[in-house]
């Protein structure tokens, strides 16, 4: 009798837990990754998506600013692969950052993306201002605060305290200031960049005290925030730890001289080098990438003397030999060691699960860190001319400057002169097959393998293998110029789906 009553007490508890769905998703909180959140259910992070970057801007950032902006995180995206991911950009208005924070409290909420959202959630008006006050204090309201003490859920002391877009909105009023952090929360689930202003891309905010910064800075800091991104979505685990400078990371993410170094070389080396296939065509400077690197290294001799038994895995942010310009040359001599410039997201993340980070770095450059520590001295103690012989000699290029080979369309056949593939030339015909209030859709014919087109010759087109996207600035339809993209539906009948066609401007 007395299991019989212990039994009847706590079966419906048992029962009631077992199909308690918090987020009223249909997934019971038991089997919910995400229970408060009614958007997903299922561990998703690595998983590529077909959809673009969310922009979310401040009212005072202009649509020229804002049309910079999408384009470039955009362009990272189809180049890298799809990724879940936001970026929010605060400008410089008090009233419009609130608008913003109180987008991104409505965001967070409705997905119980705040770590505080659990012991919360039965207040949302509470909850939400909490929000606010962590994301634009100190503009925010304090009303949900009902003590006398400094001490918050993100802060120890209020009085001292600057919510995280106040601080980008701080950057903002100082042009040609600009910063971004890459803000991946992988134990939550999402992706959402922070950001100060785009500003480059609108004459009337693109000046003053002398500076006229040029477009491709935004698509560098745009592409070296979307590495820090893909590199995150190739480790799975959710350990975190805080380090030496306080900052919460996860192990398996790597040194920081590795990240940032890499984030920092690759976006620079890929903005040229989409910019040599006449794709990148922002505003930019006559820098070559040898030029940027002899700064990166005369810098570097210049913190030697404070560091000189340095080794890169424990540079960290703050040391007196910076992480992000030692790891810069680190990259550049990995990966032309291996003779890949691609290695980092090609070969060793997508291994960093099987292996662990130490172990995918060993497995793909053939290194440990000692032999790489050794190594690297030795190079750094190289004349400059032999240590820029390893950097690719790319540069930017105008738009003025380049020729490109007009795709064609006649005879229901798309014959597109040059298509880089994975840096390799292709002539293309396509032929169309279906011209329907469903969609207008292309089957490949045919393709010819060619010599890559060198300057000033360009691509006709670009084929963005990740995202299965192609690119045609300029078709050629009877006497009118149009720009097209298609996309790939089935790698198995190599249907191509017309997704937009925009008409040049003769």
């Amino acid at each position: 009798m007395f299991y019989l009553v212990i039994l009847m007490v706590f079966l419906p508890r048992i029962l009631i837990a077992q199909t308690l769905d918090s987020d009223g998703d249909g997934t019971p909180d038991v089997s919910d990754v995400y229970p408060f959140n009614p958007f997903k259910d299922t561990d998703d992070w690595g998983q590529k998506v077909d959809s673009y970057p969310e922009a979310f801007t401040s009212a005072d950032i202009s649509k020229l600013n804002r049309d910079g902006l999408v384009e470039n995180i955009n362009l990272a995206a189809n180049y890298f692969g799809r990724y879940e991911w936001e970026w929010w950009a605060v400008g410089q208005d008090i009233d419009a950052m609130l608008g913003l924070a109180d987008a991104w409290c409505d965001r967070r909420i409705e997905r119980g993306q705040l770590f505080y959202f659990e012991g919360e959630r039965t207040n949302l008006d509470r909850l939400k201002s909490i929000c606010l006050t962590q994301t634009a204090h100190p503009h925010a309201s304090l009303k949900w605060k009902n003590d006398l003490s400094n001490g918050t859920y993100f802060t120890s002391d209020l009085s001292t305290y600057q919510g995280w877009m106040e601080q980008y909105r701080k950057i903002s009023l100082n042009p040609p200031s600009g910063s971004a952090n890459a803000g991946m929360r992988r134990n939550s689930g999402y992706t959402a960049t922070q950001a100060s202003w785009p500003f480059q891309f609108d004459p009337a905010t693109n000046r003053g005290d002398g500076y006229d910064i040029k477009e491709y800075e935004n698509a560098v800091l745009a592409f070296h925030e979307y590495y820090h991104v893909v590199q995150a979505q190739h480790v799975f685990s959710k350990r975190e730890i805080v380090d030496e400078t306080n900052n919460t990371v996860r192990p398996e993410y790597g040194p920081t001289a590795f990240s940032e170094g890499s984030a920092n070389y690759i976006s620079e080396f890929t903005i040229r080098k989409l910019s040599q296939y006449g794709i990148y065509q922002g505003s930019a400077i006559d820098f070559p990438l040898k030029e940027l690197m002899r700064g990166q290294m005369n810098d570097i001799q210049s913190m030697l003397p404070n560091c000189p038994n340095f080794r890169i895995e424990k540079l960290n942010y703050g040391n007196v030999c910076d992480p992000y310009t030692f790891g810069m040359w680190a990259t550049a001599y990995l990966t032309e060691k291996v003779g890949n410039i691609d290695a980092f997201h090609e070969v060793f993340w997508p291994k960093i699960n099987a292996l662990t980070y130490v172990g995918a770095f060993e497995d793909t450059f053939g290194l440990t860190y000692d032999q790489f520590n050794s190594e690297f001295h030795a190079f750094l103690r190289l004349p400059i001319e032999e240590q820029l012989s390893i950097i690719p000699n790319i540069n930017f290029v105008t738009e003025t400057s380049i020729k490109r080979s007009a795709a064609v369309f006649s005879d229901n056949t798309l014959s597109i002169p040059s298509v880089i593939i994975e840096d390799k030339g292709y002539v293309l015909d396509l032929k169309l097959i279906e011209n329907t209030a469903s969609g207008v859709v292309f089957q490949f014919l045919s393709a010819d393998s060619i010599e890559m087109p060198t300057l000033p010759d360009v691509p006709s087109s670009i084929y963005y293998s990740k995202v299965g996207l192609l690119d045609i600035p300029d078709v050629q339809i009877g006497s009118e110029s149009y720009s097209i993209s298609l996309q790939l539906n089935n790698l198995s009948d190599l249907k191509f789906k017309l997704l937009s066609a925009t008409k040049n401007e003769q």
